[in-house]
C-alpha cells in the first residue's frame, strides 16, 4: 500500500461487511478535511487552514486535538500535491475494487470427469516429452549442455570476437 489511510492501526474486522466496517472505523484523507473527491486544490487549502487553526496544539492543549492536527497535516501533505493525490486516488480505487471483487461469491469450477491422466492428449504429450533431450536446442544430435558450459562458451566467443575486432580496426 502506497499511502496508509492516515495512521491506521492494523485491525482485522471479521464480519461479512468487513470493508464497510473498516470504512466506518478509518477515515480517508478527504473525510478528514471534510471534502469530496472532486474538490479543487483551493478547497483543500482552505479546509486545511480552517481545520489547522481549530486543532493546532498551541490553541488546544488536549492530546486528541494534537492527533487530529497530525491527521489533518498528513491529509494536506498528500492531497495538496497533484502527483501524490493521483496515487492516493488510485490506491483508494484499487482498494474499493479489490474489496468489492473479493466480497462477491466466486463461481465454482465445473466438476472434473473421473478420467485417467493418460487419456488426456496434452498430459500424455508432456509426460512423454520430459525424456526428449536429444533435440534440446532444436538441432538434431546436439544434447543439452549445462549452464556453466554455455556460459564459458559465450565468454570464449566474446573474447574471440573482441580480439578480431581489435585487429580489424588497427
Amino acid at each position: 500500500m502506497l499511502f496508509p489511510l492516515l495512521t491506521v492501526q492494523k485491525t482485522f474486522v471479521s464480519t461479512p461487511f468487513g470493508y464497510l466496517s473498516r470504512r466506518l472505523l478509518h477515515k480517508t484523507y478527504y473525510e478528514v478535511l471534510g471534502l469530496t473527491r472532486n474538490c479543487t486544490i483551493k478547497d483543500i487549502k482552505s479546509a486545511y487552514i480552517t481545520l489547522s487553526k481549530k486543532f493546532h496544539p498551541d490553541n488546544n492543549t488536549k492530546d486528541a486535538s494534537h492527533k487530529e492536527f497530525l491527521k489533518i497535516s498528513e491529509a494536506y501533505n498528500v492531497l495538496s500535491k497533484p502527483d501524490k493525490r493521483r496515487l492516493y486516488d488510485w490506491e483508494l480505487e484499487r482498494q474499493v475494487y479489490q474489496k468489492s471483487f473479493n466480497s462477491r461469491p466466486r463461481p465454482r469450477p465445473p466438476p472434473r470427469s473421473p478420467r485417467s491422466p493418460f487419456e488426456d492428449e496434452f498430459i500424455w504429450r508432456r509426460y512423454q516429452s520430459h525424456n526428449d533431450h536429444d533435440n534440446y536446442y532444436g538441432v538434431p544430435g546436439v544434447k543439452r549442455l549445462s549452464n556453466g558450459v554455455v556460459a564459458w562458451f559465450c565468454v570464449f566467443f566474446t573474447v574471440i570476437c573482441a580480439t578480431i575486432q581489435f585487429y580489424a580496426i588497427r
